[in-house]
């Protein structure tokens, strides 16, 4: 009676380890059936957006399963899995790197959506004061006064910050320690920062970009107007700048790469994850999982330094300190 209770434990146990492996394989073969249709085709099912929008996330995963797989015999399906997991993730060489020293008199810009619903503008402020950028470059800003109530608080340099904004796009807005003037068009506020000697004129575009994760047609042809409108109408250097909802894996974003270069990529260190932040009660669970907050640069202009700060403001988005000249 015993050796038949054992026998059947056994079974029991032999049958749940079977199962798993085959889980594991089975898991595997749907992960590489989803990565290749990543590069075969575009962003017209649900199931693929998804995928585009964790991709990183999800690579990294598959490559933990792959090194799971590696333990098991035949090793050959682990160290396939390695092998795609490393092709995968070859054109993002920011992460494994260290976020490299600013350079000497560059000017720095903050991007910063501090989110619509978030009314703390003491804590948005308080962000603004550790990073001490020469340029904010803001979206969602729903209470302009509150904000500058705070500003007249602060003091970073030896000329004080202003916040400029648009009638038209009040949301959208620029903390400044040199003059801008502003105009609007339907795709970006447009804020033109004289830095005077030290840059001249800079064109920042400023983006609030629309969703793209149920339909992603509207927000391409909304970059393809952007990248149209501002060649026209820049004055200076333009640069791209701000919450353009979506990943380095959307389309969307190799348009806008075709013509700027993506500065995070250039001089950041590591994933540059901005979104979710703990404006989000989900970001206690997981912390940010994509980067959607973006510089672009015109050929003309550098970048020497990109990280993403801790603090948040009570924001959901994490905002992005650029080093630039």
């Amino acid at each position: 009676m015993s050796w038949s209770t054992e026998s059947a434990a056994s079974h029991r146990q032999a049958l749940w380890r079977r199962l798993l492996q085959w889980g594991g394989y089975g898991l595997f073969a749907s992960a590489t059936l989803l990565l290749l249709l990543h590069y075969l085709l575009d962003e017209s099912a649900l199931l693929l957006r998804l995928v585009n929008y964790l991709f990183i996330p999800f690579v990294c995963a598959y490559l933990l399963l792959s090194l799971l797989l590696l333990l098991r015999t035949p090793r050959w399906i682990g160290a396939i899995g390695v092998l795609v997991s490393g092709f995968a993730l070859a054109p993002y060489p920011h992460l494994w790197r260290l976020t490299p020293p600013p350079a000497e008199d560059d000017l720095t810009l903050l991007t910063y959506s501090v989110r619509g619903l978030n009314h703390d503008y003491a804590a948005v402020v308080r962000v603004l004061g550790q990073a001490c950028p020469d340029v904010a470059v803001m979206q969602e800003v729903t209470r302009p006064d509150a904000l500058r109530a705070e500003l007249a608080k602060l003091h970073c340099h030896t000329t004080p910050y202003h916040y400029y904004t648009h009638a038209e796009e009040a949301a959208l807005g620029v903390v400044s320690r040199y003059p801008v003037s502003v105009e609007s068009s339907r795709q970006a506020g447009i804020f033109t920062v004289d830095t005077g000697a030290r840059m001249g004129l800079l064109s920042l575009w400023n983006v609030h970009a629309p969703k793209s994760f149920t339909d992603p047609r509207p927000q391409r042809e909304w970059a393809k107007k952007l990248i149209e409108v501002a060649q026209e109408k820049g004055q200076g250097k333009v640069l791209l700048v701000g919450d353009f909802n979506m990943t380095p894996d959307n389309l969307t974003y190799h348009l806008i790469t075709e013509q700027f270069h993506d500065a995070f990529a250039l001089c950041g260190g590591g994933p540059g994850f901005t979104f979710p932040s703990e404006g989000r009660r989900m970001t206690k669970l997981i912390g940010p999982v994509l980067r959607i907050d973006y510089l672009f640069l015109p050929d003309e202009v550098a970048c020497s330094s990109a990280r993403v700060l801790d603090e948040s403001g009570h924001s959901d988005h994490r905002p992005v300190l650029f080093h630039i000249h």
